[in-house]
């Protein structure tokens, strides 16, 4: 009787704290609303057509994403057959969704995976990429087959609906964005590089990308994102009146802690982050509340940089997140990193490329020679704006050589390699992003 007085008495314990934890925000709520569009009209939302074509969308193979990375010129008879069959079971479903592209505005439907919580899905993003994919590729097969301005409308379409994920207030949604961005900046540059694309449609197309360049910036917002841990917070800890707002003591020694969702041990996530579980049993609601919000200020500062100014001009910003980060804790509930921002900055090269290109070409057309330096593109009109290199000091670099020119990012290494192609610099070896002349494999 003693051993279970003993027993009991730690479950009432363990009770009373658990009964203590009581969340009173309603965060699905408050995303919902912060996620709607500014000066929201059911007419002018994509939805409709978007659901519409992910439901018609078909997969493609394997084989068919790497027929991807050749120019249709370069694919056997069988690849094209495979490519084409593609493409027309896909052809309702582009319908719908190049219709869904040109509304103002896309709001998906966030649905809430669990009870009271904010971890949310949002838009199929496999079905996005899909059809987006099928988008790039039939604009190569357009391109190669004479019809360039079938092309261009194509790479236009897919850049709006990157547009509409990167409006989006789910970081996945934006990340999203940022890819079909991407893809359709390689494409432009494949078809450019192997099609002689009349300046009519060159301008018409850097016109296009000018304007969602000035409209869009490509950039994280994480205003919504940071509901996420606040909510777990509020889920985790006690209140902070009686319950003194702490994390009950049951949540890292008892499987009783799988309450309300949280189906998990303390204990267990500690060990697996290597992190100290002695310093999260010290963590208070108000303290934690506090340095998540400040994270995210601190990575939306952040994120709006040049990877270049924060790694080099901004300390205080750097400091800052770097800072917080150290809290093992507040790493696991804040799953947004800051290397993030890198993302965004190829995206945004990406597309500044594109239109540095077209001006590019669109003045050799005109004086039959490129250039001598990007200056004089701006100063006679065929460029609005220097395409800044996010990941340098200055401009993306631009070479004249004997017949064509060289376009480089010194990407993340953040050191000029001459030109030497890589990937971003990510490689052991360093090297720069090149944006032109394209490759082989493109």
């Amino acid at each position: 009787m003693i051993a279970n007085g003993v027993a009991f008495s730690n479950k009432w314990a363990d009770w009373r704290e658990l009964v203590r934890i009581r969340p009173v925000h309603d965060y699905v709520a408050e995303f919902m609303e912060l996620s709607k569009p500014v000066g929201y009209e059911p007419n002018d939302d994509a939805r409709q057509e978007y659901d519409k074509a992910l439901q018609l969308a078909v997969e493609s193979t394997k084989e068919i994403k790497d027929f991807y990375q050749r120019y249709p010129t370069h694919w056997s008879d069988q690849e094209r057959t495979q490519v084409e069959a593609w493409l027309v079971s896909n052809a309702e479903a582009l319908k719908f969704f190049e219709k869904g592209s040109r509304k103002p505005c896309y709001w998906p439907e966030y649905k809430p995976e669990r009870k009271q919580s904010v971890v949310l899905s949002s838009a199929d993003g496999k079905g996005m990429m899909c059809l987006s994919i099928a988008l790039a590729t039939r604009a190569l097969v357009s391109a190669a087959q004479d019809r360039l301005g079938e092309a261009m409308d194509d790479i236009a379409t897919c850049y709006r609906v990157g547009r509409h994920l990167l409006q989006c207030r789910d970081t996945m949604s934006q990340v999203m964005g940022m890819s079909v961005y991407g893809l359709a900046s390689q494409t432009t540059r494949m078809i450019l590089s192997h099609e002689d694309v009349s300046p009519e449609l060159m301008t018409a197309l850097q016109e296009r990308l000018e304007k969602l360049a000035a409209e869009q910036p490509i950039r994280f917002d994480f205003l919504a994102e940071q509901l996420f841990p606040l909510d777990t917070i509020q889920s985790l800890f006690t209140d902070d009146g009686h319950g003194g707002g702490h994390i009950p003591r049951c949540f890292f020694t008892s499987p009783e802690s799988q309450r309300d969702g949280l189906e998990y041990l303390l204990s267990d996530m500690a060990e697996a982050t290597d992190a100290d579980i002695g310093e999260w049993r010290k963590l208070d609601r108000h303290s934690t509340t506090d340095d998540v919000r400040q994270y995210y200020r601190a990575l939306e500062e952040a994120t709006s940089l040049a990877p270049w100014d924060y790694e080099k001009n901004t300390a205080d910003v750097k400091n800052a997140v770097e800072q917080i980060r150290k809290n093992s804790f507040i790493r696991l509930l804040c799953s947004v990193n800051p290397m993030l921002r890198h993302l965004s900055a190829k995206a945004r090269a990406d597309l500044d490329s594109v239109i540095a290109i077209l001006a590019m070409l669109r003045y050799k057309a005109d004086r039959h020679k490129f250039p001598e330096n990007v200056e004089l593109l701006a100063g006679e009109g065929y460029l609005k704006t220097i395409a800044r290199d996010p990941f340098s000091s200055g401009a993306l670099i631009y070479k004249r050589t004997t017949d064509n020119f060289l376009l480089y990012s010194w990407g993340v290494d953040f050191d000029d390699d001459g030109g030497m192609p890589s990937t971003w610099g990510e490689g052991e070896q360093g090297g720069d992003q090149v944006l032109w002349p394209v490759s082989d494999a493109e």
